[in-house]
């Protein structure tokens, strides 16, 4: 018996035993009450025992019906041998009318003490299922973000070296710079790996070292614009969103001369939004599919404001909520 249920059976027995006598407009209040106090003892602890043994029986949540209507049962059960047996012990002799009454005043007592214990213990196992589903759900999303991370990405790397192949010997510079960024945008995937939320300053930063890849394989053909405050950047967002996001539009639009890709990175009531011109490919390159979904799963941990993702004949856009760490969920 834990500490808090003490408290209320010491609380709760007497407080029955007095009310009992009162409801039932007794002649002598205080012999009823005594009695009364008898009673409500027997019958208390008796449904305190039923609801432990019920709670040892049909322990989960998802038990909760059988558990109730097996306490219900019992609980009739016991009254129903419990009172004859009571009055015998008291030496008290009833009519069968009067009988019937304590009967239906013990039963009625018995169910609300029931009830309070029943109540306390479903909310603490409704709590700790619930507790427990968005563990494993975050788990699961985890589990996602590290695949996404793994993901960064067999194919941009192989894409990255062939460039630098190609820019070692024509441009040592450039392929040194290029070396560095690619170096860069490995190790902030590294070091966000236990991260939930990161400042936007070091989110952008790498966004751009990421775009500058990309830059270095299609040139001008792949242009972006950043149109940020000093201000927003104080912000905070989900660590890789935007590079899951650059990645996408790399991935599925067309980028050629005849057809560059623009893509813009700017911030809209408190909104930091990723814009393109829409051009898919017609033959779509092989995709986990888990992306974009995956930003939107895990900020529905970080806050109550929505991922947007709005598409129209000429564009595509996702719109992430800048967070705080204060009014963040984590």
């Amino acid at each position: 018996m834990t500490i808090k249920e003490k408290y209320i059976r010491l609380i709760g027995i007497p407080l029955l035993a007095l009310a009992i006598p009162f409801v039932t407009s007794a002649t002598d209040y205080w012999q009823s009450t005594l009695i009364s106090f008898m009673y409500t003892l027997i019958y208390w602890q008796g449904g305190w025992m039923i609801v432990q043994w019920m709670r040892r029986r049909y322990p989960r949540y998802e038990q909760t019906p059988k558990r109730l209507a097996s306490q219900a049962l019992i609980v009739f059960i016991f009254i129903t041998v419990t009172t004859p047996l009571c009055m015998l012990l008291f030496r008290e002799e009833h009519s069968i009318a009067e009988f019937a009454k304590g009967w239906l005043i013990s039963m009625v007592a018995s169910f609300v003490v029931v009830s309070i214990y029943e109540s306390a213990y479903f909310f603490h196992k409704w709590r700790e299922t619930k507790l427990e589903t968005e563990k494993l759900k975050r788990e699961h999303i985890q589990s996602q973000f590290e695949t996404l991370k793994n993901q960064v990405n067999p194919h941009f790397l192989f894409n990255s070296l062939n460039t630098l192949t190609a820019i070692i010997l024509e441009n040592p510079n450039l392929a040194v710079e290029f070396v560095e960024k690619l170096s860069n945008v490995y190790r902030y995937v590294l070091q966000s790996k236990d991260r939930e939320l990161v400042d936007l300053a070091t989110e952008l930063k790498f966004a751009k070292a990421f775009l500058f890849l990309h830059q270095i394989r299609f040139g001008d053909n792949l242009q972006f614009r950043v149109n940020i405050s000093e201000k927003d950047l104080e912000s905070s967002i989900a660590p890789l969103s935007l590079q899951i996001l650059l990645e996408n539009v790399v991935k599925h639009n067309i980028i050629s001369q005849s057809k560059p890709l623009m893509v813009d990175i700017y911030i809209e009531k408190n909104y930091i939004i990723v814009k393109n011109n829409l051009q898919k490919k017609t033959i779509q390159e092989s995709s986990t599919k888990i992306g974009l979904q995956n930003i939107i799963n895990r900020y529905k941990y970080l806050t109550d404001k929505t991922v947007n993702v709005i598409t129209t004949t000429k564009n595509f856009m996702v719109a992430l909520p800048l967070l705080k760490i204060e009014n963040a969920y984590a």
